[in-house]
């Protein structure tokens, strides 16, 4: 079977990602990849803009900060579910240079900002009901999240829900936190 050029660096991305990840008792713990992707720029509508005057975030105003990215929907029981979770490791880790940032691909400004402040949640939310991130992103399943280095370069990819504020997770982010904070 013959791979067009397209596909094979499609499945080459897919890989390397796949690669990144494993799995332990439901737990996911990251290896550091070898090769670091950069993540592609986006501008997005931030939902703590008023109505008459919108506020937008591009991941290039967040370089120098370790970014947890987070797609997620309204409507995805364990896309909700981890937000508590998500809230607590954005709180905690602030101080070190972790971002938090999520993106809904779905639901009106409005009923987000309303679950936004019902929730008062810590980190930056952001809207992509057009879903070019997503498309760019080739967010296939959510929730979906990727962690971006200082540097504005992939760490890892992780897709599915997960307990962000569970020990495991916070010894990896704080070891990736570490090693970039130098």
């Amino acid at each position: 079977m013959r791979v067009s050029k397209p596909g094979y660096v499609i499945l080459t991305v897919g890989l390397f990602f796949l690669s990144q990840v494993k799995s332990y008792a439901n737990e996911t713990v990251l290896d550091k990849p070898g090769i670091r992707m950069l993540a592609p720029e986006f501008r997005l509508e931030d939902i703590k803009g008023s109505t008459n005057k919108k506020a937008f975030v591009n991941l290039s105003s967040l370089k120098g900060k370790f970014i947890l990215l987070n797609f997620w929907s309204l409507d995805c029981l364990p896309c909700l579910k981890e937000m508590k979770s998500l809230d607590q490791l954005a709180r905690k880790y602030h101080f070190l240079g972790l971002r938090v940032v999520t993106v809904s691909v779905n639901g009106t400004k409005e009923q987000i900002r309303d679950y936004y402040l019902k929730n008062n949640w810590s980190f930056t939310m952001l809207i992509d009901n057009q879903r070019k991130v997503r498309r760019l992103y080739e967010v296939d399943v959510i929730p979906l999240s990727y962690l971006i280095g200082k540097d504005g370069r992939f760490i890892a990819r992780l897709r599915g829900s997960r307990d962000w504020y569970s020990i495991r997770m916070r010894k990896q982010i704080t070891q990736y936190l570490q090693d970039t904070h130098d």
